[in-house]
């Protein structure tokens, strides 16, 4: 077994092994039994498991090991061919079925395909239908490769997978992405499609599968998003039980005892929640969400929780033009830029993100911004911002111009609002 170095991003807190097994004893049916095609594998002289067949076909060893709310795998795999899509390989992560060469339900990671953009990629299983879940680097293992794997699935349903290409103990994320398991009694395996001149050319080591921790803690809320006047986006630390998740009782604005009309999980993502209500939010001050009953997949409640989110909305007027700068030449105590000022009239913040300045017909986009209550904010070319900085607040635009003579200005916000127009023309300055 060769020295693991494990960087931070996969630093956990390592349980009881599940399956360990280095082939170091010379032999693959017992201590642990690995059970399917036998007949077909060998241990080599190097000790490393390998496919001793004769002819071309299809092979597979597996073993049952119990499942956990967070799980790693470890395992090194040889390819000693280019691999094809008749000449590929599956590690079964996760398999319903201790047969792997009928079709079972779980996750796998494919080692080969047709054509050359071969990566390394994970897929759901269902049957004969597959998806993918994340996919690596295209052409990374489209020669023969020797490399060592490590993938977690942890409680946020989020899959990682990272690869020592070098087998130097230096792991690097190759992809990540989310899909919850349902799986209950899961098989970790092999699955080897060959002709007969690569029979003999997979090789597989250093097998591991450890459980990582243990999650007694109720979920809690990392982020709330307003989407709208009627809608909240919940983001949670964990995958959710669907059930709870998605009965709207457990959801509550506190300021006017609002319960949203429905709770729906996002089914590609467990960890996020959509809330639907059946009147507006209420607008421009701190609200508060009581999220009560929620449980995450190992049942761990949450008793009661509040947490705190702001509703901003503009109406017509809370934002004005205060200064347009269309014509800074000749130049009298102010940079020799173009600029436009706006002024926010009313007594809280509002957040600019995804607004919109017309200038006559072009739009320019807001980033994300919060002008605060009563405060000023310049608006201009990204390339002159350090020219007006002296002057306060600035948000710049990769491109920027004002007509001398007239123009007109609109102000619209997110939710395509019309918050303040004006028409200037030069009899204004001259």
């Amino acid at each position: 077994m060769r020295l693991l170095i494990i960087p931070l991003f996969f630093l956990s807190f390592i349980g009881h092994c599940q399956i360990n097994d280095d082939f170091s004893d010379g032999d693959f049916s017992q201590n642990p039994v690995w059970n399917g095609d036998q007949n077909r594998f060998q241990i080599n002289n190097a000790f490393q498991l390998q496919l001793h067949d004769t002819a071309a076909g299809n092979a597979y060893l597996s073993i049952p090991y119990n499942i956990s709310d967070s799980l790693e795998w470890h395992f090194s795999i040889r390819l000693a061919f280019s691999p094809s899509g008749s000449n590929n390989a599956r590690v079964y992560l996760m398999s319903e079925n201790g047969n792997l060469s009928e079709n079972p339900n779980g996750y796998f990671l494919q080692f080969g395909e047709a054509l050359s953009g071969d990566a390394i990629e994970l897929f759901r299983q269902e049957g004969t239908e597959i998806e993918s879940v994340c996919r690596g680097t295209n052409g990374k293992i489209a020669s023969a490769f020797d490399i060592d794997i490590k993938v977690t699935y942890s409680t946020k349903a989020e899959w990682r997978i990272a690869v020592d290409w070098e087998k130097s103990g230096n792991f690097i994320l190759e992809c990540s992405g989310h899909s919850l398991s349902g799986i209950e009694n899961p098989f970790f395996g092999f699955y080897c499609l060959y002709t007969k001149s690569n029979a003999a050319k997979f090789y597989f080591d250093d097998i591991r599968v450890d459980h990582i921790f243990i999650d007694n803690e109720a979920p809690k809320v990392d982020q709330i998003e307003v989407l709208d006047s009627r809608q909240l986006q919940i983001q949670f630390n964990e995958a959710l039980d669907k059930a709870s998740a998605e009965k709207h009782e457990n959801y509550l604005i506190e300021q006017n005892n609002q319960a949203p009309i429905t709770a729906i999980q996002n089914e590609s993502n467990p960890l996020e929640v959509l809330l639907s209500f059946d009147q507006d939010i209420p607008p421009n001050q701190n609200l508060y969400l009581i999220i009560s009953g929620i449980k995450d997949l190992n049942n761990n409640v949450i008793q009661q929780d509040k947490y705190d989110f702001y509703y901003s909305h503009a109406f017509y007027g809370d934002i004005v033009f205060n200064e347009i700068m269309a014509d800074p030449a000749p130049v009298v105590g102010l940079p020799e830029v173009e600029y436009i000022e706006l002024y926010n009239r009313t007594e809280y913040p509002i957040a600019l993100s995804n607004w919109i300045l017309k200038i006559g017909d072009e739009e320019k986009i807001f980033t994300e911004y919060t002008l605060k209550s009563h405060e000023y904010l310049l608006l201009g070319h990204s390339l002159k911002v350090d020219s007006l900085k002296n002057l306060g607040a600035v948000l710049g635009f990769s491109s920027f111009s004002l007509n001398n003579d007239e123009q007109k200005l609109s102000l619209i916000s997110a939710s395509e609002e019309l918050i303040d127009e004006v028409f200037y023309s030069n009899r204004w300055y001259q």
